[in-house]
Formats: C-alpha cells, sequence, structure tokens
C-alpha cells in the first residue's frame, strides 16, 4: 500500500548588501536570510519505524524545519594608501 504525501511550497528570502567606496571597510558583504517564511510544517516523507497498524498507517513522519533567520557578515578590509 502506497502513502500519498501532498505537494508543499517553501519561501525563503535573502537581503544581501556589499559596502563600497566605505572607507576601510569597503568590500565588506552583509547577508540577512530568512529560511521557510511562513514557517510551515508539511510532511515531507515517511519514515518507517514501527509496524504500520490501522489507526497509525505510518510511524514518525518527517516534517520541514520550522523557520530560522540568520545574519552572515563577511569583512572586507582596505586600508587607505
Amino acid at each position: 500500500m502506497a502513502t500519498k504525501i501532498n505537494p508543499w511550497s517553501l519561501a525563503n528570502v535573502y537581503f544581501n548588501y556589499t559596502m563600497k567606496d566605505e572607507g576601510r571597510f569597503r568590500g565588506t558583504k552583509i547577508q540577512l536570510a530568512v529560511n521557510n517564511l511562513a514557517d510551515s510544517h508539511n510532511i515531507v516523507g515517511i519514515t518507517p519505524g514501527v509496524a504500520a497498524t490501522a489507526a497509525t498507517p505510518y510511524a514518525q513522519s518527517p516534517l520541514v524545519p520550522g523557520r530560522s533567520i540568520s545574519l552572515t557578515i563577511t569583512g572586507g578590509y582596505a586600508p587607505r594608501r
């Protein structure tokens, strides 16, 4: 017996900024990322853990990870000449 998994979608957002002509720190890059913007928790697969029963047709199902936010700064340094 096959188990149907409903289709799902995921939205990620990234904001990037690179400092240009900002003195000593030109070339510094800043990124703000938000993964799983809507914080959806869809089933993306079936993991057999124990035998299926009529009440539980499948065991623990993997879900899409919840929302996460990250900030990344990559330093640039350009001393004055």
